[in-house]
């Protein structure tokens, strides 16, 4: 172990929108990030604005230690004054975060981590706070949003290095020109919860990036290569954090879960944990035959998310090809013979992807209904970097125009009563479900 006696300070900044829900939410960036830096002997100090089990937050759980963010109403920025929703900071208190600062010792680093683009707003509030209270001390701002609007970051932030990308190596690099240090260790293994005085559940990943480029998709922009972890390093992992914190409830956040190559093998050898798993992300139909539905159910999975996005095959092939209607179809039948129930499954969908109509989308909402399914009907949400971003005509320089309940109210593609139309829609459908085992 390496000893310098530099002071890094990890920040989870909150999340500032007229919605957010914590689907098993968990900086794994930072956490990785903080994983390796201990390895190369720094100490290390951590703040997560978004932590339910902070000590001043009522928290009160949902299923399988999901939940609401403690949250404060604030003033709308001038491009959401028309939007008649409440606009929020969610996550601890401002008090409480000064608070947290003053007991830590002056960092010779601060690292900021950032997630949606539109959520940018937490990202500079929380910045400009470390600036007034650590003055001169170096910010690294990273994540996705530095990544997919770093020149918009470069100016607004008020970091002093946006770092874009994912490579530790470089990331690593652009640490050592702050303190002189040359380091040991780059390789990313485990996130690193320790920072946690109580955890509910785990966010894990068994791999980086996606093979597929859906046009209205970053994940080819923060991770160019698809890179499978070792499965027995994954499996270590798990048992590791079931072990210490006691918990049961693991979410993967990978973007392409069943493309991994060992995902069988992982699934077989946590069979006999008596884990629950969860898929916050739309796991691909086309690769959910009869043994991996199997292998999904006997290893403990209780949330099972599948992305279709539309029933029309001419915009599946357009937007990525991942999916067809048969490859959905043939997942559910493997799924159901496996014992899950309609209740324990749930539809990714969209509207107002550039090109889509809105009779497409109606149709799609009927199909799902009558499946007996839960449509999770979300808006287009335009994305930097990516060819569905580049058919959208309106400004879209702020970020914040790219929060999918600005583009619900005010977007280009359907009249808004249109989109009112087919929200309610599905609100109502789904409101009508009465699920039964097959």
């Amino acid at each position: 172990m390496l000893h310098n006696n530099i002071n890094i300070l990890l920040v989870n900044p909150w999340i500032i929108d007229f919605k957010a829900y914590d689907l098993w939410m968990k900086p794994l960036g930072l956490l990785n990030i903080s994983t390796v830096l201990r390895k190369n002997g720094y100490n290390l100090y951590f703040i997560d604005c978004l932590d339910r089990n902070y000590e001043s937050v009522i928290k009160k759980d949902r299923h399988y230690n999901t939940g609401k963010f403690a949250d404060e109403i604030i003033e709308k920025p001038g491009l959401y004054k028309k939007i008649p929703r409440y606009y929020k900071r969610y996550g601890i208190s401002v008090d409480a975060f000064l608070c947290d600062l003053k007991k830590i010792p002056v960092p010779d680093i601060i690292l900021v981590t950032s997630g949606m683009t539109y959520w940018y707003p937490g990202v500079h509030l929380a910045i400009s706070i470390l600036k007034g209270v650590f003055l001169s001390i170096p910010v690294i701002l990273g994540g996705i949003y530095a990544t997919l609007c770093s020149d918009f970051a470069k100016i607004h932030s008020q970091a002093d290095h946006v770092f874009t990308g994912s490579s530790m190596r470089e990331f690593l690099g652009i640490i050592e020109t702050y303190t002189g240090i040359n380091h040991r260790f780059y390789k990313i293994s485990s996130p690193d919860y320790s920072h946690y005085k109580k955890l509910d559940y785990a966010s894990v990943m068994t791999s980086r990036g996606c093979p597929y480029k859906c046009t209205y998709c970053a994940s080819k922009i923060l991770e160019p290569c698809f890179i499978s972890r070792d499965v027995h390093e994954v499996m270590t992992e798990i048992k590791f954090i079931k072990d210490v914190y006691k918990i049961s409830d693991f979410a993967f956040y990978d973007d392409a879960l069943l493309l991994n190559p060992c995902i069988k093998t992982l699934l077989t050898g946590l069979i006999t944990e008596n884990l629950r798993f969860h898929t916050p992300n739309g796991v691909h139909s086309r690769f959910i035959d009869s043994d991996m539905a199997g292998l999904l159910w006997k290893s403990g999975f209780k949330t099972i998310n599948l992305s279709l996005e539309t029933v029309n095959e001419h915009i599946q092939t357009l937007t990525g090809n991942k999916v067809k209607i048969s490859d959905f179809e043939s997942a559910l039948e493997n799924l159901y013979r496996a014992g899950f129930t309609k209740e324990e499954i749930r539809i990714y969908t969209m509207m107002a992807i550039p090109d889509q109509t809105f009779h497409e989308v109606d149709k799609t909402i009927e199909y799902i209904f009558k499946l007996g399914l839960k449509n999770n009907l979300s808006v287009f949400s335009p994305v930097p970097g990516t060819s569905d971003y580049e058919k959208i005509k309106t400004d879209l320089r702020d970020p914040l125009a790219h929060n999918t309940s600005y583009q619900y109210y005010q977007g280009e593609w359907y009249s808004f009563e249109e989109r009112k139309f087919l929200m309610d829609k599905v609100h109502r459908l789904n409101s009508k479900l009465s699920w039964k085992s097959r």
